[in-house]
């Protein structure tokens, strides 16, 4: 019996966090919009692996909308800004904004303006991945950097056909990462870095190293002019953790938190608490995505008015080279 339960909670970690059993079906209408904001210790290896971790089935969860609060993207009430520094690319969502692309559960974003561009997740099919990337344009050869946040599958599971593609990257990844997924960097040829304490990666971005417990996850930490960036992949160690990391890695104020915040069964009590931390910690802008869920994105956006960003796939926040 005990053996059972042991292999039962085994692929439930792998696996990641299950999709929610209600669906709905994005809005044709939906198109794509850039959201213009205005103002350690590693070890790295080379060669690949086996079979790639487990990957969900697709499923398409689109936000809610209320009569107060709309998930419709609004460019006209985000400010432009002329000279661009940083650009961030939602490449993999459950959460539906541009109805060019495929959702699926899972999560993944392209950062580009740093050394080199950096891919942070790589959802949880990497065929789908790849449909995104090139429907927006984005060629995978250009990325040189890949982060993984943990080891879940709609998080992973796009990693060997991504690296069959383009297996020129250095990979990041928790310490605790299972050996099958390591292995499988290993055999693509990619080379990867193992991450435990806060590292940094290439100039202006950092790792937070890995948190929590039983499930260990790392966030990203940009350095902008505008403050800190900080992208999660699911947030299981908790939100207010990963950005209280980040504050203690790169010294600055947050500017923007986005990402999943695995809030979708938490209570209303538990939302309103973890809002409390993320205004007490000083995060001026929340763009919530992929495990939230939408009653939780709901109340962010009432919490921060006008500081709240609409994410979802084919999203693209930009920031400017100064304040």
């Amino acid at each position: 019996m005990r053996g059972r339960f042991w292999l039962i909670g085994l692929c439930v970690w792998m696996v990641g966090c299950a999709p929610p059993r209600i669906l709905t079906t994005p809005s044709p209408t939906q198109t794509a919009t850039k959201t213009e904001i205005v103002s350690p210790t590693a070890t790295a290896t080379g060669a690949p692996s086996s079979p790639a971790p487990p990957t969900l089935a697709p499923t398409t969860v689109p936000p809610t909308a209320t009569p107060n609060v709309t998930f419709t993207a609004t460019p006209e009430t985000q400010p432009m800004e002329i000279n661009t520094m940083l650009t961030i690319t939602v490449l993999y969502d459950n959460v539906a904004h541009d109805a060019r692309l495929q959702t699926d559960w899972g999560f993944a974003c392209l950062i580009e303006g740093l050394e080199q561009p950096l891919l942070f997740d790589t959802g949880g099919n990497g065929d789908i991945l790849l449909r995104n990337m090139h429907a927006l344009g984005v060629d995978p050869q250009t990325v040189r950097t890949v982060v993984l946040s943990h080891a879940h599958g709609d998080h992973t599971g796009g990693l060997a056909t991504f690296l069959a593609k383009n297996p020129d990257v250095a990979v990041y990844l928790p310490q605790s990462f299972p050996a099958n997924i390591k292995e499988t960097v290993r055999r693509a040829g990619a080379a990867f870095v193992e991450v435990s304490e806060p590292t940094a990666i290439v100039i202006d971005a950092h790792t937070t190293g890995e948190l929590g417990s039983p499930i260990r996850e790392q966030a990203l930490v940009l350095e902008t002019p505008h403050g800190l960036v900080v992208i999660t992949g699911c947030a299981h160690p908790g939100i207010a953790v990963l950005v209280r990391q980040a504050r203690a890695t790169v010294a600055g104020d947050v500017y923007l938190v986005l990402g999943g915040f695995h809030l979708g069964e938490a209570s209303a009590a538990q939302i309103a608490t973890t809002i409390a931390e993320l205004r007490e910690l000083g995060v001026q802008h929340i763009a919530p995505s992929h495990c939230t869920g939408d009653a939780a994105r709901r109340a962010f956006a009432e919490a921060f008015g006008q500081d709240y960003r609409e994410s979802g796939l084919g999203q693209i926040f930009v920031l400017g080279a100064e304040k």
